[in-house]
């Protein structure tokens, strides 16, 4: 013996309600959500920043990273110290 099932009218019909409530209380979510992100947003870029300290305000650039010897350690260096010389060295 095989059941059938029928999807009838009032099942469409709750559906429907069903599926326009759950789409409606989603936009509410993500405009509000939206909103409040916007207003963070906004009042972090609103506030004054803090004092600087004397030494912060002193280094406002990025040490440089560039390596470097002096001449006068280059040209000290022994053939056999497992450094290769240049030409000019």
């Amino acid at each position: 013996m095989t059941v059938r099932t029928s999807l009838t009218p009032e099942y469409w019909e709750r559906f429907a309600l069903l599926f326009v409530l759950a789409t409606g209380v989603t936009f509410v979510l993500a405009a509000t959500f939206d909103a409040l992100a916007v207003r963070l947003l906004r009042s972090r870029t609103q506030r004054t920043p803090p004092q600087r300290t004397h030494l912060e305000q002193r280094s406002d650039h990025r040490m440089s990273t560039h390596c470097w010897t002096p001449i006068a350690r280059r040209s000290s260096r022994k053939a056999g110290d497992g450094h290769r010389r240049t030409a000019g060295a």
